[in-house]
């Protein structure tokens, strides 16, 4: 097992718990991860086992995320800089994904929220991973406008792409970029009226 000892983040006295994610361990301050999210206030403060998170022996286990991913996490919460804006300028695209991992699925409101702010002034890779991110993470802005882009955009769905959005799904899409490109040069006609009104036979939400 690796380990992660974060003993400087916080003034001495402040409680610490270890935590065990995939082959490390992490003992941080507990107090920014109880503040964020009522899921670790459970974990580490509300768990029946007074013993659970002392002791490598028994550490609080994280079975949703990846190590890396929780890393990640620790180094936007507590930032080695005063100067965030700089600090943070060099986080791609990755690198925001992971925290945004971790923010949605320990339910941490603010992180999940300033984590997508981040992203939305990022490139995504294309408009099929806008899609899938935004029915993974429960942001349905993004689910809209990578239909939008997918109806757009000049080449057609792949295969891949449309066997990762199922069948009804690929048929109503291919067929809202049918009805909209004949009329793309209209551009107040939002391509996302076409899917709407074909998917309407799919139980499709755009």
């Amino acid at each position: 097992m690796q380990h992660q000892y974060l003993e400087n983040l916080e003034e001495p006295g402040t409680p610490r718990s270890i935590l065990s994610v995939e082959n490390t361990y992490f003992k941080i301050p507990r107090r920014k991860l109880v503040s964020s999210s009522l899921v670790f206030k459970g974990l580490l403060t509300l768990s029946p086992d007074w013993n659970e998170g002392k002791s490598e022996e028994r550490p609080v286990v994280l079975e949703k995320v990846s190590s890396t991913d929780f890393e990640r996490l620790l180094t936007y919460l507590y930032p080695l800089s005063t100067d965030y804006t700089r600090f943070t300028e060099g986080w791609d695209f990755d690198y925001w994904i992971s925290i945004l991992k971790v923010a949605h699925a320990y339910m941490m409101k603010d992180v999940y929220a300033q984590t997508i702010d981040m992203l939305n002034q990022l490139p995504f890779p294309d408009p099929f991973t806008r899609i899938q991110y935004g029915s993974r993470y429960d942001h349905s802005n993004w689910i809209r406008q990578g239909y939008r882009d997918l109806i757009q955009r000049e080449e057609p769905l792949s295969i891949k792409e449309a066997h990762a959005l199922g069948f009804e799904k690929a048929i109503s899409c291919a067929a809202a970029r049918e009805k909209y490109r004949p009329n793309r040069h209209y551009h107040h006609l939002d391509p996302l009226f076409s899917l709407t009104t074909i998917s309407k036979r799919h139980r499709i939400d755009p």
